[in-house]
């Protein structure tokens, strides 16, 4: 993994969203990943056999890829930006929502952990992974790869290769299932895939 963008500390990042403020609703605007990312979600659902399942997503924005199981299983997002927080209570509201660094609580165990156009975004996405996956039954992880310097989204202050996206898993004691790699925009490449906790 490498640095890109500006230099900015843990509180500097997280500034730099409260003042960013956006919560896109990528549903619309990148359907194509939002899609891929709920068709990974049901089929965990489906292999796991259960009625009802726990789903925490950090970094959810607008609920995009969680919000819609909300209604049928229990969904946790976590996100910093107050438009986030009012956007998901308004698309979502059985969806638990809560407004917070992601590194300033405690993990939680889940079904299913979402960390979609997310990590690139923290101040120690190794930490992340380190105590939040090995927590989760299943995951569902996705990001840009090869990002040049300075990146195409401000926000992202780190740039992933295919191997750093695999090692994510054994990281936090996962097996990767799939993987699926497609451009987007202005990104040449983004992965996205799921996992399973190794027994």
């Amino acid at each position: 993994m490498r640095r890109i963008g500006e230099s900015r500390d843990f509180t500097q990042q997280i500034d730099y969203h409260l003042a960013d403020g956006r919560a896109p609703e990528f549903d619309k605007e990148q359907a194509g990943r939002v899609a891929l990312a709920r068709f990974l979600i049901d089929k965990i659902i489906v292999f796991q056999g259960s009625p009802r399942v726990r789903i925490i997503e950090l970094g959810c924005g607008a609920g995009d890829v969680s919000g819609p199981y909300s209604n049928d299983h229990e969904v946790t997002g976590y996100d910093v930006t107050f438009m986030s927080e009012e956007v998901c209570a308004r698309r979502w509201p059985n969806m638990k929502y809560q407004r917070v660094p992601v590194e300033t609580i405690s993990p939680e165990a889940c079904d299913i952990l979402v960390m979609t156009e997310f990590l690139e975004h923290v101040h120690d996405p190794v930490e992340i992974v380190h105590n939040w996956l090995p927590l989760a039954k299943w995951s569902v992880i996705g990001h840009p790869l090869d990002e040049p310097d300075p990146p195409f989204e401000p926000g992202h202050i780190w740039s992933y290769t295919r191997d750093d996206w695999r090692h994510w898993f054994q990281i936090g004691g996962h097996q990767w299932l799939e993987e699926f790699r497609f451009p987007m925009g202005g990104w040449d490449a983004m992965i996205l895939g799921h996992s399973r906790r190794a027994q």
